[in-house]
């Protein structure tokens, strides 16, 4: 029997779960081999502030996530993470805590991350791609919120999920784990799957079938 390909699913800040919901219907719509889980780490159903500026509990959610993703190692070794917004920051202090390549492929979508944020000890722990998916239009949560209450890591600006994360700092250790970050901006042509470039847009089933299940489908050894 072939291995499980594992995806953790992280939604963002308020509990609603969209995200990962949408994502199992659509792996069970396409009939892609995925067993997705959703990982609930937010403190309930519409505490937003809460899980964006309560730093204890991402650190503390953080460490529970990286243990879980050990043991998804006992069953497959192809164990992959998506997650969206406030979840973004939960699942990079995980993946700051695993060895080298214990994950297959990231994927963060709309990320409430500052975006001089350093991750390369996070994409130290990625096999193969992380993959940031943001939108110049996310102005209203991404932009202007941020800019007023924070991003998950505390910094009063303008988050990596509407502008993308930055050019790395001119180390070679840097320089190296970066080359496994891979960012997509929004495009107009997404409009045909609903996403509108707004902050809810990735969220859109269309958009979650056609441009999210297919990379969580592929091998990584076939060089995503």
């Amino acid at each position: 029997m072939a291995p499980k390909n594992i995806v953790i699913a992280l939604d963002g800040v308020g509990g609603t779960g969209i995200m990962p919901q949408l994502l199992k219907l659509a792996v069970k719509v396409s009939k892609s081999e995925l067993h997705v889980q959703r990982y609930f780490w937010t403190h309930g159903y519409l505490r937003p502030f809460q899980d964006l500026l309560d730093k204890e509990h991402i650190e503390r959610k953080g460490e529970e996530l990286a243990k879980i993703i050990r043991s998804a190692r006992d069953e497959s070794n192809h164990v992959q993470i998506i997650a969206k917004s406030g979840g973004c920051l939960v699942a990079v202090k995980a993946l700051e805590q695993l060895d080298a390549d214990e994950t297959s492929r990231v994927i963060l979508m709309s990320p409430a991350i500052s975006p001089h944020y350093d991750l390369s000890p996070a994409l130290g722990a990625v096999s193969g791609k992380m993959i940031c998916f943001h939108s110049q239009h996310d102005k209203v949560i991404l932009g202007l919120g941020t800019k007023i209450f924070g991003t998950s890591d505390g910094v009063r600006t303008v988050s990596a999920g509407c502008v993308g994360f930055a050019n790395p700092p001119n180390t070679s250790l840097n320089l190296d784990q970066y080359a496994k970050l891979e960012q997509h901006s929004w495009t107009p042509s997404m409009l045909k799957q609903l996403h509108t470039g707004l902050h809810s847009g990735n969220s859109s089933f269309p958009w979650i079938l056609k441009h999210i299940v297919p990379i969580l489908a592929e091998r990584v050894d076939l060089g995503i």
